[in-house]
């Protein structure tokens, strides 16, 4: 069984692996390339992470001799209704897990969108006591107003017409105070 290295470049980077996996032949290759390559698919995104978008990967077989090459962001989800062989296994070395790549990724993604609604909370909560110091102001304010027309509206039932007044003046007869409420006298 000849052996295929799977490794992930980008323009400024490369991530070789320098153990590969044994496989049945090139078409194996092919199938490992696809389904690795739409680890990087983010199916609640719809799309795959934009950390990821011009990176590729290149399938090497034993010699050197470039099997394949698939863009990353060319991938789509994975199909559902293919049933998916078991990958084979690989010993423990320092080549970079695509699984903990993608949880990091996600986990990167979660911690700053959580980020982002704490610092939305706070603004909005912000917001709300500003306002709510706004509303009690006109509360008060339209408390003070309501109680200064109440007392102008008492003293101007408390006062005479000013025509009653002149009358009394020029007869120097005392002004009666009317009641509050009375018509006025004609």
């Amino acid at each position: 069984m000849p052996r295929y290295f799977f490794h992930l470049r980008n323009a400024e980077r490369s991530l070789p692996d320098v153990e590969g996996v044994l496989l049945d032949g090139p078409e194996a290759a092919r199938r490992e390339a696809i389904r690795t390559a739409q680890d990087f698919f983010q199916p609640w995104a719809g799309h795959v992470d934009p950390d990821w978008q011009d990176w590729c990967l290149e399938v090497l077989d034993g010699t050197g001799a470039s099997v394949l090459c698939l863009e990353i962001a060319e991938m789509g989800a994975p199909e559902k209704d293919i049933v998916q062989p078991e990958r084979p296994q690989r010993a423990a070395s320092s080549v970079v897990y695509l699984n903990l790549e993608r949880a990091r990724r996600d986990l990167s993604y979660l911690g700053k969108r959580t980020h982002e609604l704490v610092r939305r909370h706070s603004m909005l909560m912000d917001h709300n006591r500003y306002e709510t110091k706004k509303l009690l102001w006109l509360r008060l304010l339209v408390q003070e107003s309501r109680q200064a027309t109440q007392e102008t509206l008492q003293r101007s039932r408390q006062q005479t017409s000013s025509c009653e007044w002149f009358l009394g003046r020029a007869r120097n007869e005392p002004v009666p105070l009317r009641a509050a409420g009375a018509a006025p006298h004609r």
